[in-house]
């Protein structure tokens, strides 16, 4: 069987396509009260965003972490 090529749909093959976002650090003990106002408030709602991790380590304050807010409008 030689000659089987696999075709795969677009969205499977199409190159990646990167957003501008805000980040902000923040205590790792305010990660809960700030995830809770950032589910609430409509501006900081992105349907666009919710497949991604919200919170990361910050690369360097090991007692921060940094927290994906929004799209940034340009």
């Amino acid at each position: 069987m030689t000659g089987i090529i696999q075709l795969l749909p677009h969205e499977y093959t199409r190159d990646i396509e990167y957003e501008k976002v805000i980040i902000g650090k923040i205590s790792k003990t305010q990660v809960n009260p700030a995830l809770n106002y950032l589910k609430n408030v409509k501006e900081f709602q992105n349907l666009a965003l919710d497949h991604l991790k919200r919170v990361n380590k910050h690369p360097v304050d090991p007692n921060a972490v940094n927290v994906l807010i929004c799209l940034e409008k340009v």
